[in-house]
């Protein structure tokens, strides 16, 4: 028996096409995207950052340090809390 769903892969280059079928997949170093706003799915750069030895492309300014998502962070910035409670 065939499914009574058709997937739709309109202006899609990937994720699912609401069937539970794809797409299509991304490239390696890329992620697929949603648009919020159109619904429409797109392969998007994925910046890879090592967190164990973040590195910031153009490096930092003055009063900035590297932070673990490879972002530029305020030496100043009140940092989270690691203490469980």
């Amino acid at each position: 028996m065939q499914s009574p769903c058709v997937g739709n892969c309109a202006g899609k280059t990937c994720g699912d096409d609401g069937c539970g079928g794809s797409c299509g997949t991304c490239a390696s170093g890329q992620l697929c995207a949603d648009n919020v706003e159109t619904g429409l799915a797109k392969c998007a750069p994925y910046p890879q950052c090592n967190s164990l030895q973040p590195m910031c492309p153009g490096g930092c300014a003055v009063g900035q340090y590297c932070g673990s998502e490879c972002k530029c962070v305020n030496e100043t910035a009140e940092l989270m809390d690691l203490v469980s409670r």
